[in-house]
């Protein structure tokens, strides 16, 4: 087993869709997957989270994450895509 002092970073993980609604000033957003069958996921955005574009309900999004221990998924980043 190798030891590591520090804990490892979690995974990025990347989706894309629409933003179908948007929380608590902005602070969240749900996303309806790209490709699946109305499948929706929700995000928290922290103050690290880096958008591109302006995004608003309705928009084409690429949305790179990871999932919290909390079992939410923390937005890295957001781009809007045309």
């Amino acid at each position: 087993h190798l030891q590591s002092g520090k804990q490892s970073e979690p995974a990025t993980k990347s989706v894309a869709g629409k933003v179908t609604s948007i929380g608590n000033s902005g602070t969240s957003f749900v996303l309806e997957v790209e490709g699946s069958s109305k499948q929706t996921m929700e995000f928290t955005v922290s103050k690290n989270t880096q958008v591109q574009g302006q995004v608003k309900v309705g928009t084409l999004v690429a949305v790179d994450y990871q999932p919290t221990e909390g079992g939410q998924n923390l937005a890295v980043s957001i781009a809007v895509r045309s």
